[in-house]
């Protein structure tokens, strides 16, 4: 039922991720939601936890940076979306350990032409995954976006349509 695929970023069966040392902390419970609180302590620095996610933060646009202060310091304070950012993480972890194999079987039986945008500073899944993803998806083509990390799709918006309307195997008209 799915005629083309757009990839962006994604993490669930590739060979190499980094993760930070607090981040896997998070990992733990207990552990992981005393750290959390602990950036209500200071709101900068829970902002600056988002950099690993972004090739230059600084460089991104003061309006864009004032709402994603703004929004990670609501999610810190909001017990229910701390909740669900850890079940969330914790279930991600889990999937990624267990039945990669079985997607990347899946993955090399799907057939839809598959475009793979990555950025080429993501720090957090590098850009070596989506070279993996495209030799193991038959019909798969992978665009690297230069100064982008692993939010591609906010840091470079255009770029990351210009790749999608230019690529003739996803049109669906």
């Amino acid at each position: 039922r799915v005629a083309s695929l757009a990839l962006i970023s994604g993490a669930l069966v590739l060979p190499r991720q980094n993760s930070r040392l607090g981040t896997l902390l998070f990992l733990i419970p207990g552990l992981g939601e005393k750290l959390y609180n602990g950036l209500r302590k200071d709101p900068d620095k829970a902002f600056w936890t988002l950099s690993e996610y972004y090739a230059s933060l600084e460089q991104m646009p003061q309006a864009f940076r004032q709402w994603l202060w703004l929004r990670v310091n609501q999610r810190v304070w909001d017990d229910a979306q701390r909740r669900a950012y850890f079940s969330t993480l914790r279930n991600l972890a889990l999937r990624i350990a267990a039945g990669a194999n079985s997607r990347l079987q899946r993955l090399k039986r799907q057939t839809q032409p598959t475009l793979i945008i990555w950025g080429a500073a993501d720090q957090v899944v590098p850009a070596e995954n989506a070279a993996f993803l495209a030799q193991n998806i038959p019909n798969a083509r992978q665009v690297l976006i230069a100064g982008a990390g692993h939010n591609v799709q906010q840091e470079k918006p255009a770029e990351v349509c210009e790749a999608i309307l230019q690529d003739e195997r996803l049109s669906v008209g």
